[in-house]
């Protein structure tokens, strides 16, 4: 069953997409309108700026374009998919099958190393991924003793990019982290030579 994206497209994400089906614009208005956590957070935060924040603190860490721009695109497979949360993926072996084929479309196409089998990102990314877990699940959800984590230390870089001008993440209207999330993807991009 085909399914109808924003660029007028028809897809089937169940067969798979092919490299010209899968475009960064298309990536980042999906994922500007998804929102973390299935929505139980204190405001709406988006799948497009976690990742965003997610690379921005990647290029800090790391200071490798291509690692940034992996995490910039470890979650573009739910822009094709949606997001399902954690607790209901790992029941469900085959959304994991789904996941992975398309990471490694996504992954070819734009050359970078985003998973190393199916959608088992890579260590950097799961790092980078669980750090911006342990942030969020601080400023957006209720506190629950049961899933305390610890508040990582970020780099001073990075805490200031958890202000995007004036606003923290998560007041950024979703036009905004769908243009966010384009911009940096182009500036990774170029940087690592494979775009314009």
């Amino acid at each position: 069953m085909k399914t109808l994206i924003n660029t007028g497209k028809l897809v089937d994400p169940i067969k798979g997409l092919t490299a010209e089906e899968i475009t960064i614009e298309s990536i980042a208005a999906s994922l500007s309108k998804i929102c973390r956590f299935n929505g139980h957070c204190n405001r709406f935060y988006s799948v497009a700026e976690h990742c965003y924040v997610s690379a921005l603190w990647a290029m800090e860490r790391y200071n490798d374009p291509r690692v940034a721009l992996a995490c910039l695109l470890h979650d573009a497979a739910e822009a094709y998919l949606g997001d399902i949360v954690t607790p209901l993926k790992v029941t469900l072996p085959q959304m994991n099958v789904l996941e992975g084929n398309i990471l490694k479309t996504i992954s070819k196409k734009y050359k970078v190393d985003i998973a190393v089998k199916w959608n088992d990102l890579l260590p950097e990314i799961k790092e980078i991924d669980k750090l911006m877990l342990a942030v969020e699940r601080n400023l957006f959800m209720p506190p629950n003793p049961l899933l305390a984590i610890d508040m990582p230390m970020m780099p001073p870089k990075v805490r200031n990019h958890f202000f995007i001008g004036s606003k923290l993440i998560g007041e950024v209207e979703w036009k905004e982290a769908e243009q966010m999330f384009v911009i940096m993807a182009l500036r990774l991009l170029k940087e690592v030579g494979e775009f314009g």
